[in-house]
């Protein structure tokens, strides 16, 4: 439990510097929800993934090691067949 309570730290810790970093190169802070009308007028996607790209494009960070296994990021495409979760079609 130490080892795993230790890897929720650190993943809590790379999030907050995520934020950080992002914030630097924005000016503010990532939003609920960004639609990205270059992809498709209706894809929408959540403050993860605009943060994916300042934690090495890992969704590791994202759960705790103590975290159920029955918790899952979606494996399956939208209707728009976008893999990321979070998107709406």
């Amino acid at each position: 439990e130490t080892a795993r309570r230790a890897a929720c730290q650190s993943n809590l810790r790379q999030l907050g510097l995520a934020v950080s970093m992002y914030a630097d190169e924005t000016g503010f802070f990532p939003a609920l929800r960004h639609r990205d009308t270059s992809v498709h007028q209706f894809v929408t996607y959540g403050w993860q993934a605009q943060l994916l790209p300042f934690v090495s494009g890992s969704t590791a960070v994202f759960k705790c090691p103590s975290t159920s296994p029955d918790f899952a990021w979606p494996t399956n495409r939208s209707n728009l067949g976008f893999p990321f979760p979070y998107n709406i079609g």
